[in-house]
């Protein structure tokens, strides 16, 4: 089962429903509460023990707990406010509204949470790792810088999203050059490699802030021998897709369901911004979470 997040509401699929959604895309469930996400899009879901944990985007990334994935409180923040996450000053102008883009996993019990720094259009951008033991308030400790970029690089540090299977492997990247991903040491987290793999790209003539047919927010999920990379789709500058490409290696060789390679603009729409209310918001379709079960 893949379950997609977005702001406020949760979509959820099985893979054998994929390509009918190419036709009829399912509508959200509806969920309460305390949720109020500043910075849009930026959510990231999992579980620990009974309880499921939604961070968001903001100043000291909030923390949202719910037992049952409908009804969901304010439990705290990952970083103590006023004190924030001063060390992600230099990226983000001294402004912790701008920690985005939250990746969370629970991994050998321990909540593992990737998050990035920057400002909106700037490749002056940082991935940095938190972890938790009980993903409570309080409980977090700083893991450290996982991987930057600045002006000079063809690439966005931004967008983490990590999987587990066979190794901890970062997917990362919006714009630019495209999708990349590095494996992570087991241990700390962090990366093992300044080299990056590329995962997949989108060419459409047009480089790069405010252009049409973005991709970004990459998710990697295995299943049934397969591992599908997942990544949102800017169609026309006001509705996002989802499209999914797979392969039979975790970090490479990414193809479309029409034989399209996703290096070469290849991958297969599974969702899409749809209805009214959702035409001109990023809110149906910005960010795949993949959770295979």
């Amino acid at each position: 089962m893949i379950s997609f997040k977005f702001p406020l509401i949760i979509v959820t699929v099985t893979f054998a429903l994929l390509p009918a959604c190419l036709h009829a895309c399912p509508n959200p469930l509806p969920i309460n509460g305390d949720i109020i996400s500043p910075l849009g899009s930026s959510l990231t879901l999992c579980k620990k023990g009974n309880t499921h944990f939604l961070f968001t985007g903001g100043v000291g990334i909030p923390i949202y707990a719910s037992t049952d994935l409908v009804s969901w409180k304010l439990s705290g923040h990952v970083f103590q406010i006023p004190t924030g996450a001063p060390w992600t000053a230099v990226y983000t102008g001294g402004d912790d509204m701008k920690l985005w883009a939250p990746d969370c996993k629970v991994v050998d019990g321990v909540v593992r949470y990737f998050y990035a720094a920057s400002t909106l259009g700037s490749r002056n951008s940082a991935i940095f790792y938190a972890y938790s033991f009980t993903g409570a308030n309080g409980n977090w400790t700083n893991g450290g810088l996982v991987l930057s970029s600045s002006f000079t690089d063809h690439f966005n540090a931004i967008d983490p999203n990590l999987s587990v299977d066979p190794v901890p492997y970062l997917s990362f990247d919006s714009y630019w050059s495209g999708i990349k991903g590095v494996q992570l040491n087991p241990r700390t987290f962090l990366t093992l490699s300044a080299t990056y793999d590329s995962l997949a790209f989108r060419n459409n003539g047009v480089e790069p802030e405010g252009a049409p047919n973005s991709e970004e927010a990459p998710v990697v999920g295995n299943h049934g021998g397969f591992w599908y990379l997942f990544t949102s789709w800017n169609a026309d500058q006001e509705d996002y897709q989802v499209h999914v490409a797979r392969s039979t290696t975790y970090n490479g060789g990414y193809v479309g369901q029409a034989g399209v390679v996703a290096l070469n603009n290849g991958g297969t729409l599974i969702l899409a911004s749809h209805n009214s209310e959702d035409k001109t918001s990023s809110s149906i379709a910005m960010e795949p979470y993949a959770r295979v079960a």
